[in-house]
């Protein structure tokens, strides 16, 4: 069915004028041809949102891990200009 054909009827409806049977079958599937379009369009902005999130997260999960190794490996510089003492209280605590 053209677009054209299904906004006459809706403009028709609209109005309150009345359908036939077959017109309002038409106008019907038309309608929940449209409907799924809509819940297709949102589902897929939806979808992307996700994504661009999911891909986001995993970009600062990288950041977060490098950050992390880094401050590992700070640490155990540090920790080996300690004394053995020391190194058993920090150990203890942390």
């Amino acid at each position: 069915m053209e677009d054209r054909d299904w906004h006459t009827l809706h403009v028709r409806r609209a109005r309150g004028e009345s359908l036939s049977n077959s017109e309002q079958r038409i106008y019907e599937q038309g309608l929940t041809q449209r409907e799924s379009e809509e819940s297709f369009v949102v589902d897929l902005t939806v979808l992307l949102n996700l994504r661009e999130s999911l891909n986001a997260l995993e970009a600062r999960k990288r950041q977060l891990g490098e950050q992390y190794e880094n401050l590992s490996h700070q640490i155990e510089q540090i920790e080996q200009t300690l004394d053995e003492k020391t190194r058993r209280a920090i150990a203890s605590v942390a």
